[in-house]
């Protein structure tokens, strides 16, 4: 049977004989050598999640590096205390280094940031942010410095635009921007994420569509646009990554970027709307009758339909433990109808699902969460979906 250390020293079609696997093996045996990071401290007294990311730099012309590469663990401890050990590779930056939580070179004020009494860290992202907890009321955010104003401003105006809106919004209270530290209302409530089950789900997920049609009507002010020139680029990067990652595929690959880049233009920009651009069942939390929507740190002004898709692409994985025939992704886009009070436009619809459907593709070849058989069967679903 296979160790964990051999399983996670397998990186899907990147490995075994691919022509990065020679550089990549290296990072993930010198990786998987360290106990902690395959199974965490000797304090750990529950599951232990272990996150990789592996990013390379193309030249378009079938060169390559590799740009990043990190493995993280991460557990609680007995008392319920959040630890970590991050490995990572940035050849540009630094030699590779290891690391333990809240050491992160990326996030220089962590340690500062929750050395404080009542603090308790609720979500980390290696290099990218850290959400904690201060009491029952505060939520904080470590993030990096040149990202966190940035950030905060967009939730000051989704703030101020929600006053009276059927649902919460986290009030801003305050930033330090130059430690990259911004503090927000903590929402009452669970998350749908955490809610759901089979009897529940369509209910839940009309609920949510509901939602996010509301956040769709928001008059927000003063933040970034989305404009289709970035989902196009993103269209074009993620393609250029899976069919590096799948040299074997990459006619496969092409076929489908072409179908999702024609009709993106051919349908153009769309009616621009306030979007939440990361949606996803995590970021929707119920307290009875009350609701609160949460992270918008990425939301802008665009086509909603990038949203739309972002969300139904999100329910593939964040519903995968619930039985087949659940419908949530069905449920959520009635729900979504009702409460826009209109019918939606089809064919807009499935071109960003399938622009979703790559992206999180694609994320997922970055992460090493598919094997090469479950790559090769995705692809083929995306395949099968652009000539349909």
């Amino acid at each position: 049977m296979a160790t964990t250390a051999n399983r996670l020293t397998d990186f899907g079609p990147l490995t075994g004989g691919h022509a990065i696997s020679a550089e990549l093996d290296a990072l993930l045996t010198r990786a998987a050598r360290d106990p902690v990071l395959v199974a965490g401290g000797a304090d750990a007294a529950g599951p232990v999640e272990i996150r990789r990311d592996l990013r390379v730099a193309l030249d378009g012309s079938g060169g390559f590096s590799i740009t990043r590469f990190s493995w993280c663990a991460k557990w609680r401890d007995g008392a319920g205390r959040f630890r970590a050990r991050l490995f990572l590779h940035e050849p540009a930056r630094r030699p590779a280094a290891t690391f333990d939580f809240p050491a992160d070179p990326w996030l220089p004020a962590a340690a500062a940031a929750l050395d404080a009494d009542g603090v308790a860290v609720l979500r980390y992202i290696p290099t990218r942010r850290i959400t904690f907890g201060r009491g029952d009321a505060v939520v904080g955010k470590v993030k990096r410095p040149r990202t966190v104003e940035r950030s905060y401003a967009i939730l000051r105006a989704a703030h101020a635009a929600a006053g009276r809106a059927s649902f919460g919004v986290p009030e801003p209270l305050g930033i330090d921007a130059p430690r990259g530290v911004f503090y927000q209302q903590r929402m009452p409530g669970r998350s749908v994420a955490e809610l759901i089950d089979a009897d529940n789900a369509p209910a839940l997920m009309r609920r949510v569509g509901a939602l996010h049609a509301a956040v769709h009507a928001l008059a927000v002010d003063g933040v970034p646009e989305r404009p289709l020139a970035d989902q196009l680029a993103g269209v074009h990067a993620d393609a250029a990554w899976v069919a590096f990652a799948m040299p074997g595929e990459a006619g496969a690959v092409a076929a489908v970027e072409r179908h999702v880049v024609s009709e993106l233009e051919a349908l153009g920009p769309g009616s621009p709307a306030f979007c939440h651009g990361d949606p996803a069942i995590d970021q929707v939390l119920l307290d009875g009758d009350a609701a609160a929507v949460v992270d918008f740190d990425d939301a802008g002004i665009g086509d909603p339909y990038a949203d739309l898709g972002a969300m139904a692409a999100s329910l593939a994985l964040d519903t995968r433990g619930l039985p087949h025939g659940t419908g949530a992704a069905e449920a959520y886009l009635e729900g979504y109808r009702e409460g826009a009070g209109r019918a939606l436009d089809e064919r807009r619809l499935r071109a960003h699902w399938l622009r979703a459907d790559l992206a999180v593709f694609a994320s997922r070849l970055h992460k090493g969460r598919l094997g090469a058989g479950a790559a090769a069967a995705a692809l083929a679903d995306l395949a099968a979906a652009a000539r349909r």
